[in-house]
């Protein structure tokens, strides 16, 4: 009888010992999942302008062709210049939605705009002009509104000019009365 009591002690242990090792693996397993969750913040701001159909999706310009394009949650997003498709493989959750239908959803106010943000385009003459700054060049851009980067910056009218990307410098730079705000004392 105690030989018998062994056996089934033994099994019991036995058994006791593998649910451990499996609850073990599972948890190690759940780890990385957690921790891809926590570098993507839940109340991350969305920052996309476009649909990545027809409009740029950082942007939100009305594309003129379709050669700038990235894949993105299994589809094909399209840009209007490489330095805003650089800003989604950056950060993709910032600018572009798991699928389209919540990519219109969310830039759907920005669509609607008529004089929407147009980081490209030829200003027209001053006379015509009228103020289109949406950051202060200090930590947003002054054509985009967008978080500037550090490394992007000129020296415009006495003052250090900062903006998300080159293109954007060069707007300011060409008419900083369109998107700077005059200094006050």
């Amino acid at each position: 009888m105690n030989k018998r009591i062994k056996q089934i002690v033994l099994l019991i242990s036995l058994v006791l010992v593998g649910a451990l090792a499996i609850s073990a693996q599972k948890a190690t397993e759940k780890k990385p999942a957690n921790k891809a969750e926590k570098s993507a913040p839940a109340d991350t701001k969305f920052l996309g302008r476009g649909d990545g159909i027809e409009h740029c999706a950082v942007s939100g310009e009305k594309l003129d062709s379709k050669d700038i394009k990235g894949e993105f949650f299994g589809r094909t997003v399209y840009f209007c210049c490489e330095n805003c498709l650089a800003k989604a493989q950056k950060n993709p959750e910032l600018y572009v939605k798991k699928t389209e239908a919540e990519q219109i959803e969310a830039t759907k106010e920005f669509a609607a705009k008529t004089d929407s943000h147009d980081h490209h385009a030829k200003e027209g003459t001053k006379a015509e002009a009228k103020f289109l700054g949406k950051g202060d060049g200090i930590t947003t851009c002054p054509v985009t509104g967008e978080p500037i980067n550090k490394n992007v910056k000129a020296e415009i009218n006495g003052r250090t000019i900062y903006a998300c990307c080159a293109d954007c410098l060069e707007s300011v730079k060409k008419n900083p009365d369109l998107y700077l705000k005059p200094v006050t004392k």
